[in-house]
């Protein structure tokens, strides 16, 4: 059976009316949630959902920290879904304008896992923005982004107990599995609601730098150790100048896993 593992920081009420909600709503066990806040949050957490039989658990401060610390947690081979915080849904794409509100969350998740047994891969991601219009039927197995938001995994813990990056740690889990694996599966028609920006209060935004010139030392970082998978995108918007890591879609799978 599977587990719900969510990091979560300072949102013990955003929680509890968004991911929460959308897990209640598709009747998903609070035996089978864990969260993992920080520090003094989890008096906050316990204050909220008391009673309700979540897992509650005092995890650690950052994110790719705690992504390695909810790993260790759990067995190797573990089935996990990791999902943020604040989800308020997950979509599919109806046609190129819209999308629509999955009918059965559990059924999403047993063919993502029935998937990832079928090719022989460790981990399924989801499209990372909500557009119809680039969104594709089916999935894709060659190297591209699983965003962190939401992914069901197995727990190879050689990969979810490593990362080093923190700004791009769905990155670097994107390419370790698709190391491991020799491709990862991405559900191209599938898409979630949140907000993974930071308007909301607490969240990563509230303990993260995100600034132009801590993201340009990151990414740089993250292309001197994987060029001969990534290129780096540095670019002009209406927001300012932003950075951030391609994937080469069309790189093979080298065996080059135990020099990184």
């Amino acid at each position: 059976m599977y587990k719900f593992v969510i990091p979560s920081i300072n949102r013990s009420t955003i929680i509890k009316i968004k991911t929460l909600a959308l897990l209640k709503r598709h009747s998903i066990s609070p035996k089978d949630i864990f969260i993992y806040c920080v520090g003094g949050d989890i008096l906050d957490y316990y204050k909220e959902l008391h009673g309700e039989g979540y897992n509650i658990i005092h995890g650690k401060k950052g994110i790719a920290e705690q992504r390695n610390f909810i790993a260790s947690t759990f067995k190797e081979g573990d089935k996990l879904i990791t999902i943020d915080d604040d989800v308020v849904d997950i979509y599919y794409k109806f046609n190129d304008k819209k999308v629509l509100p999955i009918p059965n969350l559990s059924t999403l998740i047993e063919d993502m896992f029935n998937t990832l047994d079928k090719e022989n891969a460790t981990c399924c991601g989801i499209y990372p923005v909500k557009n119809p219009f680039y969104m594709k039927e089916g999935y894709s197995t060659n190297l591209k982004f699983c965003i962190g938001q939401f992914r069901c995994f197995y727990n190879i813990k050689e990969i979810e107990t490593s990362r080093t990056f923190s700004l791009l740690e769905d990155y670097e889990t994107s390419l370790k599995h698709y190391l491991h694996a020799g491709k990862i599966i991405r559900y191209n028609h599938i898409c979630v609601k949140a907000d993974y920006i930071g308007a909301l209060a607490g969240g990563l935004s509230s303990i993260m730098n995100r600034s132009y010139l801590v993201k340009k030392k990151e990414v740089e970082q993250f292309y001197h150790s994987f060029s001969v998978y990534c290129f780096i995108k540095d670019r002009e918007t209406n927001q300012g100048k932003k950075i951030d890591i391609g994937f080469k879609e069309k790189a093979g799978a080298l065996n080059i896993w135990s020099n990184i």
